[in-house]
């Protein structure tokens, strides 16, 4: 029995010994499937959930194909060479533990790195690569829209601040109506109207786009809260980027044809299309990319999409349409233009009883670019300041003029000659004065100024401008000066025809040139009409 049962023993020995081992090729065939599985899958994103299931099969697999310890010792004290086959796959299973467990805790950083709090700047990147200078300068100017915002955060921050500082420069066209009053005359040219206009223009700039930006970004932030401080400063400045573009070519063009001149209000031909039109355009235009960005970011309906397009655009033209209809400047300039015609009256007639002070209240309401009535203004209170003997205030109006004027321009000539002329040196301011009646035969400021200079040196030149003067505009100021030079040379046959071209009744003619036109009457014979012109200065 016992010899039975040991042959049996030994017949079966390599029967359990090929079922062991098939059931360890089994397995290992399991796990090889699995591995080359999750080997497969590496490729693709791997899910905590699948890598714990594959940890599990891998602990099942090894347990029901390792044989228990006592079953191991038996068959290893039995055949000492058969524990090979189990240690190979239990080596094998362990380099699968490995490799699962390394996935899981790299699983497992990758959602610790997700479940941290992100900045700002990070949360709003997106997938756009960098566009580039010349695409992204392309998409600024013709592709704004609600996508906005992967290729504003993509910009490199130099490229952004170049932007801004186009954007704040472009601002002092419109900021040097407001910061650049004349300065005080004492040099002709100074540092401070440039400091102020280009320091004042860039900080106004600066001030307005960054108030925008705060706008954008608090509205936005409010309803999304993942909107950046540096985003809806991007988008603020790109949206209005050609207007900036627009504002410095325009300064740019108008620098190059007018110089200074242009800085001290005066403009080219364009400025009336440039500012009535463009300009107004382009603002609109930011104005509604700025609503291009805000509604992509909204799930509005159609309705209330356009409704919100069309109010914001509306409320950017309202001003526009203000401006172009002069709706505000017609009523407040409507008694200034009363009060600047009874002063143009009263320089006529009463010149030198004008108080210099009632222009210089009249001075701050010019507009800055009514460069012809600042012209004028100054030219009349030369006059004044002249007959009233006050040269150095005669000659600061002068050096604002000088400022004003384009140059090469009769004004510019006239304003250096007037300047020359305020320091007594005639023969300097003579020759530019001829210049500017060369130009303009009709400047009768020139020649006004001429038969004044021409007083101490030709009586004959002097005549010529006064006698031009009175064919140009026959008022009683021009006829006074015409009077007086033809009283000392006792010319009394031309003061009699002088006195019958002028516009004005005898009552309002100067005093002195009521008493020269009764002496010059009675000369000639004219008794009743000296003794007229005579009585009506005796009033005077």
């Amino acid at each position: 029995m016992s010899s039975k049962s040991s042959d049996s023993d030994a017949t079966n020995q390599p029967k359990r010994y090929l079922s062991h081992h098939e059931k360890v090729r089994k397995s290992q065939s399991v796990v090889d499937t699995d591995v080359s599985s999750t080997r497969e899958s590496d490729s693709s994103p791997h899910s905590t959930q699948a890598l714990s299931e594959k940890m599990a099969k891998i602990s099942l697999i090894r347990d029901s194909s390792t044989p228990s310890d006592s079953a191991r010792k038996r068959s290893e004290k039995e055949k000492g060479s058969s524990s090979l086959p189990n240690a190979m796959a239990r080596a094998h299973l362990k380099h699968q533990e490995d490799e699962i467990r390394v996935l899981l805790s790299e699983e497992e950083d990758v959602t610790k790195i997700r479940l941290q709090p992100q900045d700002e700047e990070e949360d709003l990147m997106v997938e756009d690569p960098n566009p580039g200078i010349w695409k992204g300068l392309y998409w600024f100017f013709f592709g704004f829209s609600r996508y906005a915002k992967g290729i504003l955060l993509n910009q490199p921050v130099q490229i952004t601040l170049l932007f801004y500082f186009f954007i704040a420069f472009g601002s002092i066209h419109f900021s040097r109506g407001w910061l650049s009053p004349l300065p005080p005359p004492s040099p002709v040219y100074d540092e401070f109207f440039a400091s102020q206009v280009l320091g004042g223009g860039m900080l106004l700039g600066i001030l307005f786009y960054l108030f925008l930006s705060w706008t954008v970004y608090f509205v936005v932030n409010h309803l999304l809260g993942d909107m950046g401080r540096t985003y809806a400063l991007k988008v603020v400045v790109n949206a209005y980027l050609p207007l900036g573009i627009c504002q410095i070519l325009a300064m740019i063009v108008g620098t190059l044809l007018l110089g200074e001149a242009y800085w001290r209000g005066s403009v080219p031909f364009s400025h009336d299309f440039f500012v009535n039109w463009l300009l107004p355009g382009l603002w609109i235009l930011g104005c509604f990319r700025v609503v291009q960005v805000v509604l992509g970011m909204f799930p509005f309906k159609f309705a209330a999409r356009w409704t919100l397009a069309v109010g914001v655009c509306f409320l950017a033209t309202l001003p526009v349409i203000i401006y172009q209809a002069d709706l505000i400047q017609s009523y407040t300039s409507r008694d200034e233009d009363e009060e600047w015609e009874a002063l143009e009256e009263d320089l006529i007639l009463f010149a030198a009883e004008t108080p210099v002070s009632r222009m210089d209240d009249i001075e701050p309401h010019i507009d800055f670019y009514d460069t012809e009535r600042k012209r004028d203004l100054y030219l009349y209170r030369m006059q004044v300041c002249y007959l009233q003997e006050d040269y150095f205030d005669a000659r600061a109006d002068a050096a604002r003029l000088d400022r004003m004027a384009v140059p090469g321009s009769a004004d510019d000539l006239l304003a250096k000659g007037l300047n020359l002329f305020f320091q007594n040196r005639w023969d300097l301011a003579i020759p530019r004065l001829q210049q500017v009646v060369g130009m303009d035969a009709d400047n009768a400021h020139a020649h006004l100024w001429l038969a004044l200079a021409f007083v101490s040196t030709d009586m004959t030149e002097a005549e010529e401008h006064a006698q031009a003067l009175m064919d140009i505009d026959p008022n009683v100021f021009h006829l006074q000066l015409l009077v007086r030079l033809l009283y000392v040379q006792e010319k009394y046959e031309e003061i009699w025809e002088a006195m019958l071209e002028v516009n004005a009744p005898p009552e309002s003619w100067y005093e002195v040139t009521l008493q020269q036109g009764s002496v010059a009457a009675e000369k000639l014979g004219k008794e009743r009409r000296a003794e007229f012109l005579n009585s009506l200065a005796m009033k005077k």
